[in-house]
């Protein structure tokens, strides 16, 4: 029954057992075999899985990790269905959880398989070097998700709350199935990762990988910052990709191996990179936002970059592309609001077959070469659209077509338009523009053009030239419209249904060879204009134009110089054409005539030929082999396709022959010659002749074509001539000799060699300076040039012409040009450059004025192309807009003028300045607004006062800038009081302020300087108080009052350099430094003030300085730490000063070196009691006076000296460990005391293994004093006082030392130094072996019989080898036959009782232990017998039934003798079952009715003298009830018994017969 009712009680203890988890030890704990955990853990303590055991964790099995606890696997771990947390409290009450405990940690030879896991709390989830195999893990509410440096296979894991990486992998990593929520980083990456089937989202970056490569694929991304960022070295590969709401899809930096493929997006932006060398990407559709100025695509790429099959929709800006590499647009489809595609910079662009759309420009280019291949499209809408907007570069192109929806009202909009630019087209084509096609001084050259529809004009030529095989104009107002100085090479063109075909201006040319004009107003001729026309034409015109003739179409004959017929190339009337096979080809021609060159292989011949006369032909020759004659009125040009002719013979020209040489270099033989005689001539169109010697005589001349081209001689000239000679744009290279009465003028040409003119004979070449000032391309009237004192105005082309003279040599004077001062003056705008009047010399100005109030209309980029630009009043960029001024940009601010920036400045490569003549800019402002940007990369900014001004919120970061030149009452760069915004500058240079070069005073800004150089600040290089510093590697050369002035600041200084810094202040002034600063590394020397100085510093924190100069440091009212310090001097002044220092604490000195000083360290206080002490250690002073002290306590240790020290004041100099020679170098006045103290550290070793021991040192002196000191450890240091005097004269020394050295287990050693000269730094102690007791067991023994519960005694006898016994220890342990402990016992008595309860095998182990904790032990077995009180246990005792027949009693132990004492009454009716005297009690008052001791038995019981307990003693009763009959009951009881044992006696003679 007892047994049942137990059952529901175990049951609840089970179920409770079931609900609390098991706590772990509170100490670390080291699994080493395999285990299984089935239930709840709490971590008290690390866990270790050793190498080879493993840890299994059963399904809804909880770990709480506890306070900062891990689990580290060694060996393996599998967990399924298990959740890991801490449910420790956080630190602050805003925390999420994160880091409560560290996580699982897995090292090089560790494994995990997880499966269906959730991680909470932790440092990092899962830090693994080892094998990770996870199948469906959570890590949420952590620091970081998995930090693998490993191997692992991962697949379906999700991530809440991570603070930053979901996945940091420096190993090798494959993840499949993520879902990343709420995390800084999904995943990070050094090493190799493979991205599959996973999710980010409200992430920061989402994968970044920075070294190895990564491969990722179907990713999903929703709210994410940066969804893919790399960098040059990292193999990135990603495809699949779906992305909403992104800020930056991909961020490639400068990648070298990126592809992204298969991706489907909307957001800010698609993709940025700067200086990429390697990047595709393909099958992309991203939809944009048209309210973010960025663009989709901004790519900055110096090496192959592609895009193909593109989709953008819904965007303000398309494709920025920027860099020198080359750009590769394939298959793609672009819409930008602003504009499609925009590309700058001299790199090179091919678009094939893809289309750009937009509002106002599909596609813009900017100095960029591109190539179109294939189909390219390029819409718009609006009336002031660009399609094609081409400034600079060469352009070739197969079929590009650039069309708007057809708009009356459109008077604006432009197809195509090319400025500055080369372009050669297959076909090109506008539809619907209302100019289709503008040509500004550019060259245009195209197989076919087609311009239908629109308003104005088809095409537009100013300033430019085009040459077109087939054009088509249809509908527009008219269809050719030829600017001033334009020239149009047409062959066939039909002008169809315009008010006008063609309009030419004066100076302008059109040459058509087949003009057809259809369906023309007839109230307008077909041709008009102050230019000329020349045509050819089948129809009936009506031409107008001031010049113009029609072409006869005539055939000729080409054949060579015997007759024979060839096909060679033909130039007439600007167009070209080609000979049949017979020779044969019909050209254009005047019938006035018209010139014909005809050429082969380089060599051709001019002809002028009749229109309208048949049977004319044209003999072309060819070079010979040797010298070669050309007279008879011969007109012979040299054209080579490799820029190069050669001549193997001499060459001859006479005979009023002409020999043009055009774009060749012609190159003579050496040892040949060139002779020009009897009025023949070379003619060079930017031709170069090289040759040994060129003679002219007879009227013969070499000269350039006309002023446009020049002509270089690389040959000594000998030229003859009678009288005057004019010759145009000749660059002489070598010498020139002139015959008697030869007057040459050159105009417009050089000599760099010598002149040799007789008297009879002069030489006159002028220079001239060619100038245009051009804004933004168009012409700038009315500019003044200054040139010696004369000014000189623009004309309406923006051009002005400035004659000197370059060489004048004649019989008075042998003059050469000089270098003169050119200036440009433009309202406040002023540019200067130089001319050598010796050479002649073409420059261009340009002022491209800024409109300030564009940007409020739009955003704004400034182009290289029409740089420098000028403005001449405030700009503000908005909010909301940006100004982007691009690389090679100049831009020039007027006087006073300032940018301020409340939207986003970029600059990059630029350079902004003043208009120069001393005039100071207004710098940049950082506006009030949080989103507000300045962004300078490698840029110059000079001559603004100040460059920069901070005052608000908003963020500046500057990169490669340099700020140059302010006003000496200004800072370059100005932090106001109330600044907040993000300020960083690295390797940027700042020199030539007034007041100083940064500026910040009580500023919340974290002022981050890196790798500056600051230089000629005028004031401080940096002056900042109360301001938060992170700046490291900055260098402060001459030119500044002072280097650094801080005051207040917190943050680090690592890195000052200022070697070459003369101030006169200091390089490093500190005041109000509390510990939150700290300075590092700095190399400097003093100017005219201590280079280190400050005051008022509650805490100095300063290392790793190397100074020059005297004094090199000066600190006043100052405490901190100064270490790894270096000061040099040259033998005058003051290392380092440290006046008053602080009460509460002071300067401590490390590893100071200072040398060539007179004075090393200068202390000086005004009060003994006002100051704490200074220390210096590890230390070398090297200076004539080492230290000067004045009431200044100091402590010196483990430093050199080499010098004098002067103390002084009411205190003491302590000196430990140092190398000086106390009594000849120091001075004491003023009760001034000093002290040496020798370091002695004591060793306790035996066996070679340092032990730990407790010291007793009595250090004993000359005066009879002695100090006893008491210390312990291993290893234990202490400092012996060996040397004190004082100002008065009064010594002491050390006399002696006594040791005495205690180590448990070692006998006590002592040792005694008598000289100090023996005082060693380290006194060892050998220690001696200590022997363990020997002991022998007495008792118990052999024979001894243990019963339970009976009392035994254990004696032994022990001896020691130090020790008397009776010092000794004994210890007496008991185990059960299990091994546990039942029972233990010490004692300095060899003997002790002991009892044991329970019966068996039992060890008795004892222990003898000295008092030095040596010690023996021994074992002894126990056989413990059941307990018979008795004693009855005999032979005869018979064990079956526990009866002796022999005695007629019950026998055997205890718990199987019915009469345990023998008393012939049985247990349960005896009172004293164990006591044989005694077993009755009548009134159960504790005393036996009677007592009656069998013979040998003895009793500690007392009679009952009142038996009954009636309190009548038995005596007074007369008859006690003991000596009554029996009652009744009694009577009763004796019979049961006799007859039980009547029955019993018959069963044993029954069994005994049997």
């Amino acid at each position: 029954m007892r047994q049942k009712a137990l059952v529901p009680s175990t049951i609840v203890v089970l179920l409770l057992i079931s609900i609390v988890p098991l706590t772990v030890s509170s100490s670390d704990t080291v699994i080493s075999n395999d285990i299984t955990w089935d239930e709840n853990k709490i971590l008290s303590g690390n866990i270790t899985i050793a190498e080879g055991a493993s840890l299994t964790i059963l399904p809804g099995v909880t770990i709480d990790g506890g306070d900062g606890y891990k689990i580290e696997v060694a060996g393996s771990l599998e967990a399924q269905g298990a959740h890991f947390f801490s449910g420790a409290t956080p630190q602050s009450p805003s925390s999420h959880g994160a880091g409560l405990w560290q996580g699982l940690v897995v090292t090089a030879t560790g494994s995990v398989n997880l499966e269906d896991v959730i991680i909470e709390n932790t440092n990092a989830g899962i830090r693994s070097d080892g094998s990770l195999i996870i199948e469906n893990l959570t890590v949420a509410d952590s620091y970081i998700g998995i930090r693998n440096a490993g191997v692992g296979q991962i697949n379906q894991f999700s991530t809440e709350a991570i603070d930053n990486e979901a996945v940091l992998n420096s190993g090798t990593i494959t993840l499949r199935g993520g879902v990343i929520n709420n995390s800084a980083i999904g995943i990070k990456s050094t090493g190799s990762a493979i991205i599959e089937d996973s999710t980010f989202s409200n992430v920061g970056v989402a994968i970044t990988a920075t070294v190895g490569d990564l491969t990722a694929n179907n990713l999903t991304m929703s709210t994410v910052s940066v969804g893919l960022a790399t960098n040059s070295g990292v193999q990135f590969q990603a495809s699949g990709i779906q992305a909403n709401d992104v800020s930056l899809l991909a961020d490639l930096s400068n990648a070298d191996d990126f592809n992204l493929d298969d991706v489907q997006a909307d957001g800010n932006q698609l993709l940025k990179s700067n200086s990429a060398t390697g990047a595709r990407i393909s099958n992309v559709n991203f939809s944009g936002r048209v309210d973010i100025n960025l663009p989709v695509i901004e790519q900055d790429c110096d090496g192959n970059c592609s895009i193909e099959s593109l989709t953008i929709s819904d965007a303000k800006y398309g494709v920025l592309l920027t860099g020198l590499g080359n750009h590769h647009v394939i298959s793609s489809s672009v819409y930008g609001q602003q504009y499609a595609l925009r590309s700058s910079q001299q790199g090179h662009l091919t678009i094939n077959n893809s289309s750009f759309s937009s509002q106002e420009a599909g596609i813009i280019t900017r100095d960029t070469n591109t190539e179109i291949i294939g189909n390219v499209f390029s819409s718009t809408t609006s009336r002031q659209s660009i399609a094609t907007d081409i400034i600079g570069g060469i352009h070739n192109w197969e079929n590009l077509t650039t069309s708007k929806s057809y708009d009356s009202g459109d008077y604006n909009s432009i197809g195509c338009k090319a400025w500055y630019a080369t372009i050669t087209a297959l076909n090109l084509q506008a539809d619907n523009f209302s100019t289709g096609i503008l040509v500004q001084e550019s060259d245009l050259s195209a197989e076919h053009i087609a311009a239908i529809g629109g308003q104005s004009h088809g095409v537009e030529l100013v300033k430019g030239d085009l040459a077109v095989n087939q054009l088509e104009t249809k509908f527009q107002s008219k269809g050719l419209l030829m600017g001033q100085d334009s020239q149009s090479t047409i062959y066939h063109w039909v002008a169809e249904l315009h008010d006008m075909p063609l309009e030419v201006e004066e100076f302008s040319a059109a040459y058509v060879l087949d003009l057809s004009v259809v369906n023309s107003n007839p109230a307008f001729s077909d041709a008009s204009g102050q230019g000329a026309l020349y045509y050819g034409s089948t129809a009936n015109l009506a031409i107008a134009t001031a010049i113009n003739k029609e072409f006869l179409p005539t055939t000729i004959e080409i054949t060579d110089m015997l007759g024979n017929i060839i096909q060679a190339k033909v130039t007439v009337n600007t167009f070209q054409m080609e000979s049949d096979e017979n020779g044969e080809v019909s050209v254009p021609l005047f019938s006035d005539g018209s010139v014909v060159t005809a050429s082969i292989y380089g060599t051709g011949v001019s002809k002028l030929l009749n229109g309208g006369i048949e049977g004319q032909s044209i003999q072309v020759p060819v070079i010979p082999s040797g010298d070669w004659v050309i007279s008879s009125n011969s007109s012979i040009t040299i054209q080579s396709n490799t820029g190069l002719q050669e001549l193997t013979g001499n060459l001859i020209l006479e005979d009023n022959a002409v020999l043009i040489i055009e774009n060749t270099e012609l190159i003579m033989q050496t040892g040949t010659t060139i002779s020009i005689t009897d009025n023949a001539s070379i003619i060079g169109i930017n031709a170069i002749i090289t040759s040994d010697t060129i003679s002219i005589a007879d009227s013969g001349y070499i000269s350039a074509y006309g002023s446009q081209f020049s002509t270089t001689i690389k040959a000594n000239v000998s030229w003859s001539c009678n009288g005057d000679m004019n010759v145009d744009n000749l660059i002489l290279k070598l010498d020139l000799a002139l015959s008697s009465n030869c007057h040459l003028l050159i105009n417009n040409g050089e000599i760099n060699g010598e002149a040799i003119i007789p008297a009879s004979s002069s030489l006159n070449i002028t220079s001239a300076l060619h100038i245009s000032v051009i804004d933004r391309g168009n012409p700038l009237a009315n500019a003044l040039i200054d040139y010696q004192g004369v000014s000189y105005s623009t004309d309406q082309s923006g051009e002005v012409t400035i004659q000197a003279i370059a060489r004048l040599v004649d019989n008075l004077q042998d003059y050469s040009g000089s270098v003169e001062t050119v200036v440009l003056s433009y309202n406040s705008y002023n540019e200067i450059i130089s001319w050598d009047t010796s050479k002649p010399k073409t420059h261009q100005f340009i002022v491209s004025n800024i409109d300030a109030n564009q940007i409020n209309s739009g955003n704004v980029i400034l182009d290289s192309v029409w740089s420098p630009y000028y403005l001449d009043s405030n700009l503000i960029v908005p909010l909301g807009r940006s100004l982007t001024i691009s690389s090679g940009v100049v831009l020039r601010a007027a006087d006073g003028v300032s940018i301020t920036v409340d939207g986003v400045l970029r600059v990059n490569q630029a350079t902004i300045s003043s208009t120069g003549l001393g005039d100071r800019w207004a710098g940049f402002i950082l506006g009030d607004s949080e989103f507000s940007v300045i962004d300078l990369a490698s840029t110059n900014v000079f001559e603004a006062s100040p460059a920069l001004s901070i005052f608000e919120s908003g963020a500046f970061i500057g990169q490669d800038v340099v700020f140059a030149r302010s006003l000496s009452t200004d800072p370059l760069i100005s932090f106001s009081s109330t600044s907040n915004a993000s300020f960083s500058l690295a390797n940027s240079q700042l020199s030539d302020a007034g007041s100083g070069c940064i500026d910040a005073d009580q500023t919340a800004v974290t002022l981050t300087l890196v790798d500056v150089t600051l230089e000629r600040c005028g004031g401080p290089a940096i002056r900042a108080e109360q301001t938060n510093l992170a700046i490291s590697n900055i260098t402060v050369g001459s030119g500044s009052s002072n280097g650094l002035v801080l005051t207040g600041v917190t943050g680090e200084l690592t890195g000052l350099f200022g070697t070459d810094f003369d101030g006169v202040g200091s390089l490093l002034k500190l005041d109000y430094i509390n510990e939150e600063f700290i300075v590092k590394n700095i190399t400097g020397k003093a100017g005219q003030s201590p280079a280190i100085a400050g005051s008022n510093n509650r805490a100095l924190n300063i290392h790793n300085v190397e100074l020059t100069g005297a004094p090199a440091i000066d600190f006043d009212y100052s405490s901190g730490t100064l270490s790894d310090i270096t000061l040099h001097g040259e033998g005058i002044g003051t290392g380092l000063i440290s006046h008053h220092g602080r009460f509460s604490n002071n300067i401590a000195l490390s590893n100071i070196k200072i040398t060539g000083y007179n004075v090393g360290i200068d202390l000086h206080a005004d009060d003994v009691a006002a100051v704490s002490r200074m220390s210096i250690e590890d230390s070398i002073i090297d200076c004539s006076t080492a230290i000067s002290v004045e009431n200044y306590p100091l402590s010196i240790s483990q430093t050199a000296i080499l010098g004098v020290i002067e103390f002084s004041g009411a205190t003491s100099l302590q000196v430990y460990d140092s190398v000086f020679e106390i009594k000849q170098n120091i001075s004491l006045w003023d009760e001034a005391i000093v002290e040496l103290f020798e370091t002695v550290t004591f060793i306790s070793q035996f066996d070679n293994t340092v032990k730990p021991g407790n010291y007793s040192v009595v250090s004993h002196y000359s005066d009879g004093s002695k100090i006893t000191s008491l210390l312990s450890g291993q290893s234990p240091s202490i400092n012996i006082l060996t040397f004190t005097a004082d100002a008065s004269g009064s010594e002491k020394s050390l006399v002696s030392l006594i040791v005495e050295a205690a180590s448990i287990g070692h006998p006590i050693q002592t040792l005694e130094v008598n000289t100090l000269e023996e005082l060693s730094p380290i006194i060892s102690f050998e220690l001696s072996t200590n022997n363990p007791p020997q002991f022998t067991i007495i008792s118990p023994n052999s024979t001894s019989i243990i019963m339970q519960q009976t009392e035994f005694s254990s004696i032994t006898s022990a001896t020691d080898d130090l020790d008397l016994s009776t010092e000794l220890n004994y210890t007496w342990t008991i185990f059960d036959d299990g091994g546990a402990q039942i029972y233990s016992f010490t004692s300095n008595n060899s003997t002790h009782l002991m009892t044991i309860t329970s019966p068996g095998d039992h060890i008795l182990q004892i222990k003898v232990t000295d008092t030095l904790g040596a010690w023996s032990e021994q074992l002894f077995s126990l056989n413990v017998k059941l307990l018979d009180s008795d004693q009855d246990l005999i032979s005869s005792c018979d064990e079956s039934n526990w009866f002796d027949l022999a005695n007629s009693r019950s026998c055997g132990p205890d718990v199987y003798d019915d009469d345990d004492d023998n008393d012939g009454f049985i247990d349960t009716r005896d009172k004293w079952p164990k006591d044989p005297c005694a077993w009755q009690d009548t009134d159960n008052d504790g005393s036996p009715d009677n007592i009656n001791c069998p013979a040998g038995e003895t009793t500690d019981l007392f009679e009952d003298q009142d038996d009954d307990g009636d309190g009548i003693p038995d005596v007074l009763e007369g008859k006690s009830s003991k000596d009554s009959s029996f009652d009744l009951m009694t009577l009763i009881l004796l019979v049961l018994c006799a007859v039980a044992v009547v029955l019993f006696l018959g069963r044993m003679k029954k069994g005994m017969n049997q």
